[in-house]
């Protein structure tokens, strides 16, 4: 090989190196970014892994449903005792419905999916209706 091929060759592995460190940045500034936004919502969010056990619960689940992230991550939805969390096990992707909590709460419940490494991952999402219906009727007033 020529000096001048070898400094082309050097040259373009530097190039995908610098590429690679780029996108390597972008995703954990991505990553960094949802995992605030997440942390920052009051809105309930629940992480499956792939096998549907709890991956992770967000602050705003924590409250909305009790508990600490600790006490339910690794377990299946099935696994975990009373309500909601029967109702959670059974939505199915794409589907939101209506849940009742101790006849006095009442939370939007929907099952979405995310790509995930190429992999389909599903989260559920937990909007508290008491409060949003409580504001509602006072600003009506």
């Amino acid at each position: 090989m020529a000096d001048g091929e070898i400094g082309r060759l050097v040259d373009t592995y530097n190039t995908m190196i610098d590429q690679l460190r780029n996108e390597r940045v972008k995703r954990q500034e991505q990553h960094y970014f949802l995992e605030r936004l997440l942390n920052a919502t009051p809105i309930g969010v629940i992480i499956l892994n792939l096998d549907e056990t709890i991956g992770s619960i967000n602050p705003g689940a924590e409250v909305l449903l009790g508990g600490k992230q600790a006490d339910h991550v690794g377990k299946p939805l099935r696994s975990l005792q009373g309500s909601p969390w029967g109702e959670l096990a059974d939505l199915t992707t794409g589907e939101t419905k209506t849940v009742g909590l101790n006849g006095l709460q009442s939370f939007r419940c929907s099952k979405l999916q995310f790509l995930d490494r190429g992999f389909p991952r599903h989260f559920i999402l937990i909007e508290e209706l008491s409060r949003e219906i409580h504001r509602r009727s006072e600003a009506s007033l």
